[in-house]
C-alpha cells in the first residue's frame, strides 16, 4: 500500500500526520519565512497527539511544535 505524502507548506489544520511513528492532528501550519537564517524558510506546525491516544497522553503531548523545510515531504495519517 502506498503511503501518502506532501510537502510539509501544504500541510493545513485538522490533517492527520505522522512525524516519529506517531499520529498527530495539526491545530495550525505557520510559515516562517526567517527560519534558521537567510534563504531557508521554515514551516511550523503545531499539533496535538491523535484523539486515538488520549488515553496514554493525557493532558500530555498538547501544543507540539514541529518545524519542517518548507519542501520537506510529511507523511499523511490515515
Amino acid at each position: 500500500m502506498a503511503r501518502k505524502t506532501t510537502p510539509a507548506h501544504l500541510v493545513k489544520q485538522d490533517m492527520t500526520i505522522l512525524v516519529d511513528g506517531l499520529r498527530w492532528v495539526v491545530l495550525e501550519s505557520l510559515y516562517d519565512l526567517h527560519g534558521n537564517g537567510p534563504n531557508q524558510p521554515r514551516q511550523i506546525i503545531i499539533c496535538d497527539a491523535h484523539p486515538d491516544r488520549a488515553k496514554e497522553t493525557g493532558v500530555y503531548m498538547r501544543g507540539v511544535h514541529f518545524s519542517f523545510e518548507t519542501s520537506a515531504i510529511v507523511e499523511l495519517g490515515e
